[in-house]
């Protein structure tokens, strides 16, 4: 039981929403072999047009593997494409660029010179992610993009403009209804709304967005502490902002046991 913090609220939703929109998978809880798997690829939706560094995680090496070669693709084309040396933790390229396409699926490509005596480990992430590719050769590696931020709980629609979108802004919104059980008057239950905005060039952008928080909310909701309960999110149909800007949003009622103090 808690007291109501409408600041708090929205830092919850904002931190679950970036797990899941930004293109990272951070943990490594087992391998993949280079030598077994040849070229590793790691499909992700970057929902940036700006990006400043990519890399991998290697969770360990047999022999002396000569090279490790990771390349960022933006669709089919090849953004960058750097060998590094390889070593055991994080594998960083920095690179910045401004020219992506944020709607068109990306991919980190791993490959190494590796022989039967000469490997990498790539680490590899079990966590749930909505953007990540499943299928032939494509695995949830261990790896992280830097990316501007573009998910907030604090954001002013007049700042929207061309080279500022993506952006997810989350707010309480509402407090439809409040229920008053007990005698005492010490505590209530509060159902409030929790929107998040998005606004976006492209309609498939934003579509893929709202799924992912939509998912994400869903996943995350049994681990938010001092809320009780999350609705699936309602979805408002798509509007427009200004010329060549979209928005969606997507809106939870929660509820929370509130002590008065």
């Amino acid at each position: 039981m808690v007291n109501f913090d409408i600041g708090s609220i929205k830092t919850t939703f904002m931190n679950s929403i970036r797990t899941y929109v930004y293109p990272q998978q951070t943990s490594y809880d087992s391998s993949i072999s280079v030598l077994s798997e040849g070229t590793i690829v790691q499909p992700c939706y970057l929902f940036s047009d700006t990006i400043s560094n990519f890399g991998i995680y290697v969770s360990n090496t047999i022999g002396s593997p000569s090279g490790l070669t990771i390349e960022l693709k933006s669709g089919n084309s090849s953004v960058y494409s750097s060998t590094v040396p390889g070593t055991v933790g994080w594998n960083i390229v920095s690179y910045a660029t401004t020219d992506l396409v944020t709607a068109r699926s990306s991919s980190v490509v791993i490959t190494g010179d590796v022989s039967a005596g000469n490997d990498y480990f790539i680490g590899k992430d079990s966590t749930i992610s909505y953007f990540m590719g499943q299928g032939l050769n494509t695995f949830n590696v261990a790896f992280t993009i830097g990316i501007r931020d573009f998910v907030y709980k604090v954001f002013n629609e007049e700042n929207i403009t061309q080279n500022k979108v993506p952006i997810i802004a989350v707010d309480v919104v509402g407090r439809p209804k409040v229920v008053d059980r007990y005698l005492t008057g010490d505590h209530t239950w509060f159902y409030i709304n929790v929107r998040a905005d998005v606004y976006g060039h492209h309609t498939q952008e934003i579509d893929k967005l709202v799924y992912g928080m939509g998912k994400g909310i869903n996943k995350d909701k049994r681990l938010f502490e001092d809320i009780q309960y999350i609705t699936p999110g309602m979805i408002s149909q798509l509007s427009y902002v200004r010329p060549e800007i979209y928005n969606r949003n997507i809106v939870w009622t929660i509820q929370q046991l509130v002590t008065h103090t």
